[in-house]
């Protein structure tokens, strides 16, 4: 209030200096022309001086004026100066708060996000690779007479299988599923086989070492470590000649297979169509990865081998086949990580592949291993020279 008064005396004050500079000013005109005009500097004095009056008498208007408008609008201005100052005060305080929680809820905003950006991007690109695959099948039912899929039911055969099963290639036999029994497989290979076979209704073709029933009968005649001793022969007996033998059996003219790029640099260029002799091969799912095949059998609850809950990545015979840490399953070729421990190679590398290729000068070796009863037996198999058929996708 003081301070308003102060104001008020002062802007009177000026009020009434300017009006006496006025009169003054235009009294030394009206009473003395002549002087006035005849002194030019005066005449300039009193000009400026009335110049000067009427610019404070203006101004004072005008702080009039402006006093009256600011009445006028002080309610206005009170209530928007406090509804700011209140969300100044919430404002600063929401504002941290905010930056907190924008840390916390933008932070989990983005998070979910995320999660549903990369949800959706698999779930694409699974929508695509199934077509892929589903297409590849199709080409191999509706191109040749008849195609066989050689299944050892890790997880990218139980994925192959689930299609074929969609598109009704199992029930109808359009597609003829192989089974290769080692004789050295676990005995839970065996039993989900078993199971595989009821719970899809269709009923596989099983194959073994021929002239042996069990591993011990191979084992009396061999050794019990010849496996080991001699991979070749190992392959050549328990794999290759029966896997051979079932793709003669079948009449197989095209072959499909789960073998992938990112199971290894041996197979890091392999196509979906692969023209190999004396039959091509399908393979299905080779532009997948481990991670994709395993998005899909949590996708669509496909069965799957009980001994990958144990912490086995693949499954091949138990004498070879070790458990692999989880984080190490999805790694370049982390699926084949725990197969063929402790194997070499004839010539002393480490061995990574199933299967071998019969050429030539091996096929008599093959010959000798199976134990050929016949002449025709054995010239069915020299004729085959030229045959090179790989069992790798076990």
């Amino acid at each position: 209030p003081k301070r308003a008064t102060l104001m008020a005396v002062g802007r009177y004050a000026a009020h009434i200096a300017a009006a006496i500079v006025v009169s003054v000013s235009v009294l030394l005109i009206l009473f003395n022309p002549e002087a006035t005009l005849s002194a030019p500097r005066a005449n300039l004095g009193a000009a400026a001086s009335i110049r000067f009056g009427s610019q404070v008498l203006g101004s004072f208007a005008r702080v009039r004026l402006n006093a009256a408008r600011a009445v006028a609008w002080a309610p206005y201005n009170r209530h928007r100066r406090r509804n700011r100052g209140e969300a100044g005060v919430a404002g600063a305080d929401s504002s941290n708060s905010g930056h907190e929680a924008s840390g916390e809820s933008g932070g989990i905003s983005t998070g979910h996000r995320l999660e549903a950006m990369v949800a959706k991007s698999k779930s694409d690109r699974l929508t695509h690779l199934e077509m892929q695959a589903k297409e590849a099948l199709r080409f191999a039912f509706e191109t040749f007479d008849n195609p066989v899929f050689p299944c050892a039911l890790i997880a990218g055969d139980m994925v192959i299988l689930d299609l074929l099963d969609q598109l009704g290639y199992l029930k109808s036999g359009g597609v003829k599923v192989m089974f290769v029994d080692t004789l050295y497989l676990f005995d839970e290979t065996i039993v989900f086989m078993k199971e595989t076979e009821e719970r899809y209704r269709f009923k596989a073709h099983w194959f073994h070492a021929q002239g042996y029933e069990s591993k011990s009968n191979v084992e009396s005649h061999y050794g019990r470590d010849f496996w080991k001793n001699d991979t070749e022969l190992y392959d050549i007996l328990c794999k290759v000649e029966p896997f051979q033998r079932g793709l003669r059996t079948l009449e197989a003219d095209t072959m499909i297979t789960g073998r992938r790029r990112d199971h290894g640099f041996n197979r890091a260029f392999l196509d979906i169509y692969e023209q190999a002799a004396p039959i091509p091969k399908i393979n299905a799912l080779a532009y997948w990865t481990f991670e994709d095949v395993w998005d899909y059998i949590n996708a669509e609850k496909i069965a799957y081998h009980p001994l990958h809950d144990k912490g086995y990545p693949s499954i091949g015979d138990a004498k070879d086949t070790i458990p692999v840490p989880r984080e190490k399953w999805f790694e370049y070729a982390g699926e084949r990580a725990g197969r063929f421990t402790g194997l070499q190679n004839q010539f002393g590398s480490q061995k990574t592949e199933c299967g071998i290729h019969i050429v030539n000068g091996k096929v008599q070796r093959m010959q000798d291993a199976t134990g050929a009863r016949n002449e025709e037996e054995g010239n069915n198999m020299k004729q085959r020279n030229d045959t090179l058929i790989s069992i790798d996708v076990l």
